[in-house]
């Protein structure tokens, strides 16, 4: 089994999961949607920032960019619920420190040939 095969089975697993959260909360108040949704993001855009430097052999693509592509997801729904909380706050400067290490570490692994 290759590395697509884990790295699908990964998301549709975090999808999956996902979507139970938000099932369960439904009828629930939005603050207990909001922290329902708002960890799962905060800890897949975690994951994502631990390995968005791998640019060797492009093994971000496998461990980042999936984590990264769900905490987005749940980004829009955690905004929708709670944009003044301190908690999205600190996803947003995860996701900035993200960009800049994942920029950072693409020109220090020459993965633009420029």
């Amino acid at each position: 089994m290759g590395m697509w095969s884990y790295t699908i089975a990964i998301f549709l697993a975090a999808l999956a999961a996902i979507l139970i959260a938000w099932i369960f909360t439904k009828n629930k108040d939005d603050k207990t949607r909001y922290y329902a949704l708002a960890i799962p993001c905060m800890i897949c855009a975690v994951w994502a920032l631990v390995f968005c430097w791998t640019w060797f052999y492009y093994f971000n693509i496998f461990l980042a960019l999936p984590a990264l592509l769900i905490s987005v997801i749940l980004f829009y729904f955690v905004r929708k619920l709670g944009s003044k909380e301190r908690l999205t706050k600190i996803i947003l400067w995860n996701y900035a420190l993200l960009l800049l290490l994942t920029v950072t570490s693409a020109i220090f692994f020459e993965v633009f040939h420029w």
